[in-house]
């Protein structure tokens, strides 16, 4: 959440929200990443909602940013679920 809160403060850079991402993951147990990712990515995909249904410049770049974070997550999860040998549950 410390990483919403910066961008929505304004602390917008092109790749910030990735790596953010993927540095957050970094700290997740492997015990526990996936049931982690798959909570993460519909908490940021409504936050996406959310930032397209208030449209100002800084929602239209945020929303841009959070989608790259959602798409490094999904691969991220198929990645692990293809090692674990798990199915993608939707």
């Amino acid at each position: 959440m410390r990483h919403e809160v910066c961008c929505l403060s304004g602390h917008i850079t092109k790749g910030h929200c990735r790596v953010a991402t993927q540095y957050e993951l970094s700290l997740v147990p492997k015990e526990i990443k996936q049931d982690y990712i798959k909570w993460r990515i519909p908490f940021l995909e409504n936050l996406i909602h959310y930032m397209k249904n208030n449209p100002n410049d800084r929602n239209n770049h945020f929303a841009i940013e959070i989608q790259a974070s959602v798409d490094y997550l999904k691969l991220e999860l198929a990645r692990i679920s293809s090692a674990d040998g798990t199915l993608l549950k939707a």
